[in-house]
């Protein structure tokens, strides 16, 4: 006659003992995909930001690469100057927008930071020219673009035909620099010095994909 072993069920130890072990794996589990997660919005965080300067940069250099040849009226008495007074750390100069903003003419513009409730940002100021060209107009009331947010301070550069060296201003009147160079100050210190060559032109040409003649 055989005798069988009773079936013994696990006991309250082994219960805890597993419990904590499977705990311990969903924890595991967790912290990985947590780190997953994070890394990933990490990496999307920096192709944004890395699609963001590259849009940035492109828009730059074409709407600062072309300057209207037509002449601001002098201030008292003085004879008309070029449509660009450049600063430290704003621009403003007579150009074209982009082609693919679909809107045509000449316009006064200008760069420079503005604060914002949310902090500060590198600003478009523009307002459109209006019959025979005029002294620049007040910026307060110009429309605004926001172009990038976070951006602490600018500083230009200004490179006149044939020097060597750069200008922290350009106060010429009869002539326009022959490059100008961008350095910002913020974005995570992600965005380059941006060194454009300044064509300058009349109302009737288009360079560098400017709209001058008209939308489309």
């Amino acid at each position: 006659m055989s005798h069988q072993a009773p079936n013994r069920g696990f006991t309250l130890i082994e219960m805890l003992v597993a419990l904590m072990l499977l705990s311990m794996v969903m924890l595991g589990l967790s912290a990985a995909l947590r780190g997953f997660a994070q890394t990933e919005s990490r990496i999307d965080n920096r192709i944004v930001r890395g699609e963001t300067i590259r849009t940035l940069d492109g828009f730059l250099r074409e709407i600062m690469g072309w300057v209207s040849s037509s002449r601001l009226p002098g201030q008292e008495g003085k004879k008309p100057r070029v449509a660009l007074i450049g600063g430290q750390n704003e621009l403003a100069w007579m150009g074209g927008m982009p082609a693919r903003h679909g809107v045509g003419g000449l316009f006064y513009l200008r760069l420079g930071v503005e604060r914002r409730e949310s902090g500060s940002a590198l600003v478009l100021r523009y307002s459109p020219l209006r019959g025979k060209p005029e002294a620049m107009p007040d910026w307060a009331a110009a429309e605004a673009i926001d172009l990038a947010e976070g951006v602490e301070g600018l500083q230009f550069q200004y490179l006149g035909e044939g020097e060597d060296g750069w200008l922290s201003e350009w106060s010429e009147a009869d002539k326009l620099p022959s490059h100008i160079r961008l350095s910002v100050q913020g974005l995570g210190g992600a965005f380059p010095d941006l060194v454009v060559g300044v064509a300058e032109g009349s109302a009737e040409t288009t360079a560098g994909g400017i709209v001058i003649g008209g939308g489309g």
